[in-house]
């Protein structure tokens, strides 16, 4: 079996500039983007070496552009233009979505693909947009066994009923009231299904944290 650290194929390739900001709502999906989906740079723990780099302007930095009010408000998005292969945390900066817009890029072309992270996503706490990696969390993937994990389709507020083994993430099986705390706009409602998950995956206790396996 390899362990994967699950990313959506991004089905990307820069061709053209990079002068965009690329996004991701605050339960890890991609949300619009005014340009190319894959246009986030830096630095990345991912496949891959970066090309361009941008400076996103004030707006990235501003911290009116970081303020909340409630979950489902907050979105992940880059200040940088190329990114080759997998994002990490670090690659983004949280912004409300209002403010996310405005925190774009400016710079060369990418010749390279670029992956999405589903294991990222942003929410609002103490009044401020802040960026979290689910696999480093105890509150929503620590464990001691197996049993303590399972697998849930994407970040969003809802899951998907379709499950991608691309968007996978694994997660405490106690884990879902905290999530949709964090990642789910007041009063806001999921379609009633049972997401259906790609048979070779699993969710395993990897070092004291929920991770998804993928049986070869």
């Amino acid at each position: 079996m390899r362990h994967a650290e699950i990313a959506w194929l991004a089905l990307w390739l820069a061709v053209g500039g990079c002068g965009g900001t690329a996004e991701r709502g605050s339960g890890g999906g991609a949300a619009t983007s005014s340009a190319s989906t894959g246009g986030s740079g830096g630095a990345s723990t991912g496949t891959g070496t970066s090309t361009g780099t941008g400076t996103g302007g004030g707006t990235c930095n501003d911290p009116a552009a970081k303020a909340c009010t409630a979950a489902g408000q907050c979105v992940l998005t880059s200040p940088n233009c190329c990114l080759c292969g997998t994002p990490e945390l670090g690659d983004f900066v949280a912004l409300n979505q209002t403010s996310a817009p405005g925190c774009v890029c400016e710079g060369p072309a990418c010749g390279c693909a670029s992956m999405e992270n589903p294991n990222l996503a942003a929410s609002c706490e103490g009044g401020v947009c802040t960026g979290f990696d689910v696999r480093l969390e105890d509150e929503y993937s620590g464990c001691t066994a197996a049993t303590d994990c399972r697998l849930r389709s994407e970040l969003g507020c809802c899951e998907s009923c379709q499950a991608s083994e691309y968007g996978l993430v694994a997660v405490r099986v106690d884990a879902e009231p905290l999530l949709k705390t964090a990642l789910c706009a007041p009063d806001q409602a999921c379609d009633k299904c049972a997401p259906q998950y790609p048979a070779n995956a699993s969710a395993q206790c990897v070092s004291g944290h929920c991770a998804v396996v993928i049986a070869n």
